[in-house]
């Protein structure tokens, strides 16, 4: 990664730290691995959590961006979870 040059980070304590830092984030293994992770472990991860915190009755209002209101049932479709994992075992 040519942006990323030791000169950006000025006088550091852990020169050492930072080389190997560097030498890290120029492996194009790395980023290989951190974009698997995001798309199959952490994006499908975060898609459950977000479907779970929100309740079946205002899917509506989630679907038209707004963030917030005062439901009884938010967080509890726990009955509903097993058509989501299923979707995404299919996949």
């Amino acid at each position: 990664m040519q942006f990323l040059i030791r000169d950006l980070f000025g006088n550091v304590q852990d020169a050492d730290l930072l080389a190997s830092v560097l030498q890290a984030c120029g492996n194009p293994q790395l980023w290989r691995w951190i974009s698997c992770s995001y798309s199959f472990i952490f994006k499908p991860l975060e898609t459950l959590r977000r479907w779970g915190m929100v309740c079946e009755c205002h899917e509506e209002e989630g679907a038209q961006g707004l963030k917030f209101w005062k439901c009884s049932q938010n967080g509890r479709r726990l009955r509903g979870v097993w058509k989501i994992v299923k979707a995404y075992s299919d996949d």
